[in-house]
């Protein structure tokens, strides 16, 4: 049985490794952090905000953060309760615990270069295919798809 406590704090400190995460990213990588100073100068100029930028920034890539948690706690509730049937993160019992660890190796096994982050979004992807779930998962409105973490994150 899931504590709804405990996960809401775990889950809380999982968003703000992800926003440091995300954070460090921008300010380190010029073509992470471009498409946002873009929406960001679009939103100044039309009066949407005013916000300096780092703290419009902070406030999307809470977005970002949130959407990532959000999606990965959807997923394993789809897996848990055999509403996917390929489960790719967890599974729910023995069995589709097996088969999720399978479906991770075969994709490493594909892609070798790829890291762990590579594989969430090819879960995110997956997912998003299935009836229902274009919506939830779909790359112009979920902010998950506007900047990714760090492998390491």
């Amino acid at each position: 049985m899931i504590d709804p406590k405990q996960l809401l704090t775990a889950l809380q400190k999982r968003v703000t490794i992800l926003e440091d995460d995300l954070r460090a990213r921008c300010d380190s990588l010029a073509e992470v952090d471009a498409p946002l100073r873009k929406d960001y100068d679009d939103a100044r100029a039309k009066g949407r905000t005013g916000l300096t930028y780092n703290a419009w920034r902070d406030e999307e890539l809470t977005q970002v953060a949130v959407a990532w948690i959000l999606a990965g706690v959807f997923v394993r509730f789809l897996e848990d309760n055999e509403l996917i049937e390929v489960p790719f993160l967890a599974g729910g019992n023995p069995a589709r615990h097996l088969r999720a660890l399978d479906e991770t190796s075969l994709f490493f096994r594909q892609h070798p270069t790829s890291s762990e982050r590579d594989y969430f979004e090819h879960v995110f992807t997956e997912v998003g295919r299935l009836p229902g779930m274009k919506d939830f998962f779909d790359r112009r409105h979920n902010p998950l798809w506007r900047v990714g973490p760090t492998a390491d994150a």
